[in-house]
């Protein structure tokens, strides 16, 4: 089951990664975020998939994979801006050599995000954004102590044509 998994998220996650090359297209991985806000072509989603495999000390470990999908819809403001939502879905695996194996399938946290870019040209662009995780409420199990939890991120993208620039 984990393996078929595995293989449909790295198979979906290849496609959608050769079509990032043209910025035309609507789906693309997360981690090719953008400072660039394409506002003609407004709205586009993003896919991204993060496994992390934890307390492999020959008693127990957990597999956790999170496949997160966030929409982002540009606007042509003066100052050009981007909303974003997101969710996530995890699936978690514990494994102990005491016979206590259990599985969770949970929502993530509710992404929400909003970016401006005062500098915003397709060889040279910089935004501001602002990013939010809010809790879904939907922890169930027991496996993820932690739960949903709440947090934000601010900060400065960056984005340069470096081959442009080159040559």
């Amino acid at each position: 089951m984990r393996l078929k998994l595995g293989l449909a998220l790295v198979l979906l996650l290849n496609t959608v990664a050769a079509n990032a090359s043209n910025t035309d297209h609507f789906l693309r991985p997360i981690n090719l975020d953008s400072a660039y806000i394409n506002t003609t072509n407004k709205n586009e989603i993003r896919a991204g998939f993060d496994f992390l495999r934890d307390g492999d000390d020959g008693f127990s470990s957990q597999n956790t994979y999170n496949l997160t999908t966030k929409y982002k819809r540009a606007f042509d403001t003066k100052v050009p801006t981007r909303a974003s939502v997101g969710l996530g879905l995890s699936l978690i695996n514990y494994e102990s050599v005491f016979g206590f194996d259990q599985s969770e399938l949970d929502f993530s946290n509710l992404l929400i995000g909003l970016e401006a870019a005062p500098l915003n040209k397709e060889s040279l662009a910089m935004s501001f954004y602002f990013d939010q995780s809010l809790p879904t409420g939907s922890d169930i199990g027991y496996l993820n102590p932690l739960g949903d939890s709440y947090a934000f991120h601010v900060g400065t993208s960056y984005q340069v044509k470096l081959l442009d620039h080159l040559s």
